[in-house]
This record gives C-alpha cells, structure tokens and sequence, in this order.
C-alpha cells in the first residue's frame, strides 16, 4: 500500500472491516466534525442507496464523508478516507495538476461531468490504478461549498 495512505489509515484509527453499517463519521477530523455539525450524517441513508462511489468534500477537497461503494472502490474503509485529501486518490503524477484544477472548478462550481481527458485515472489503496467517470455537482450548506463526487469504474477502451 502507497506510504501516504498507509498513513491516513494509521491516522485515521482505520483498518477494520468494510461495512456498510460502518459509520462514516467517528468525530476524528475538523473537517469530519464540521460536516456532521451541518447534518451529513443524517443522509448517511441517501449516500449508501446510489450505485455510485459517492465522495463529499469540503472547498479544500478534504473528504467529509464517502459511502460503502466508494470504500470498496478505492480499498480502504470509510473512516480512512474522511479526512483524506481526493488528490490521494490520484496517481501521483496527476496530483499537482489536479489541485489547480480543483481550485478553478471551487471559482465557478456547477453541476458537471470530469472530461478534459479521454479517461481519468484514479488509484487504488494498493496502488493499482483504474479509470473512472466522475460527476461532480456543488451543494451549499451554512455558507460552505461542498462538492458532491459520484464516481463509477470504467474499463478503458483499446485503441
């Protein structure tokens, strides 16, 4: 596993088991702490009924909350990735450029599909990477932007 995930699951009291049960809030981060202040915790029910890896992030792109789909996704345990920047979930020679990306989409957030590229790449907790489609889509809660990510797995296409 990647050293910098191995950390955020260290950090995070995560490892345990996937469950969709698991709650995705334990309290540990201010972003977390934030985000069940303004009531995340309640949808928890709404996030864990969409066939999509849902990801919710605060303007930083640190993670808030994420479901049971997104846990399986991405190999690590919902309590692992609250709290966990979304550029983590990149290859690494994504990530510098996807934090500017990130910061010009929080100018001008709207509901919107990621497609600057034929494919996006996302990376895995063991560190194999795969493509992915993401939708992303703004919600304002007590003066906060959030971000919405709904991600699905695609199989690339030979060329």
């Amino acid at each position: 596993m990647p050293l910098e995930l191995n950390q955020a699951i260290a950090a995070s009291g995560g490892g345990g088991e996937m469950s969709p049960r698991a709650p995705l809030f334990d309290g540990s981060t201010p972003v977390v702490r934030q985000a069940e202040a303004m009531g995340f915790v309640g949808a928890q029910q709404m996030l864990e009924a969409s066939p999509y890896a849902l990801l919710i992030a605060n303007e930083d792109g640190v993670i808030a909350t994420a479901n049971s789909n997104a846990s399986r996704m991405f190999g690590l345990p919902q309590s692992a990735l609250a709290g966990l920047s979304v550029d983590q979930l990149l290859p690494p020679r994504l990530r510098d450029a996807h934090q500017v990306y990130r910061r010009l989409y929080q100018e001008r957030p709207r509901a919107r599909a990621m497609q600057k590229y034929p494919y996006l790449w996302a990376v895995r907790a063991g560190g194999d990477e795969f493509c992915v489609q993401v939708q992303l889509t703004p919600i304002t809660m007590a003066g906060s932007t959030w971000v919405v990510a709904a991600i699905r797995e695609l199989e690339p296409v030979a060329e």
